[in-house]
């Protein structure tokens, strides 16, 4: 997976729309979560976190009365979701097979596969008109 980063005023912007628009307006204060494996998710965590902090007397909203768990901000990465994965990318045959078994110079190569005939060991892609 390539890494990705996040533009400045994307990454200020979706913060103060989370914390603003979300937490603020909820009166939430709440246990920050994010995905371990994704550096995007893990950014903007540490950006909502330390707004949080910083800004501390904004969020001093009163506690769970019933000792209920605080509340979650769940932060997933959108290239983890199965649904819009294939929204994300193309799904074509010809992509499916260049994904799972890697189309180089229009040629597939399939000489390691066993029991293939030999007609079949090299398939090559027919150009676009």
């Amino acid at each position: 997976m390539q890494r990705l980063n996040w533009l400045p005023e994307a990454l200020t912007r979706s913060v103060q729309g989370i914390i603003i628009g979300v937490l603020r307006t909820l009166r939430l204060n709440p246990v920050i979560r994010y995905r371990a494996g994704s550096s995007v998710a893990q950014n903007l965590a540490k950006q909502i976190f330390e707004q949080i902090t910083k800004d501390s007397t904004l969020f001093e909203f009163r506690q769970q009365e019933n000792g209920a768990a605080p509340p979650l901000l769940l932060i997933v990465d959108r290239r983890d979701d199965p649904v819009t994965t294939t929204l994300l990318h193309k799904w074509t045959y010809q992509a499916m097979v260049h994904e799972l078994l890697t189309i180089r110079n229009n040629r597939l190569d399939l000489s390691n596969v066993q029991g293939i005939p030999n007609d079949f060991k090299e398939l090559v892609e027919p150009l676009k008109a």
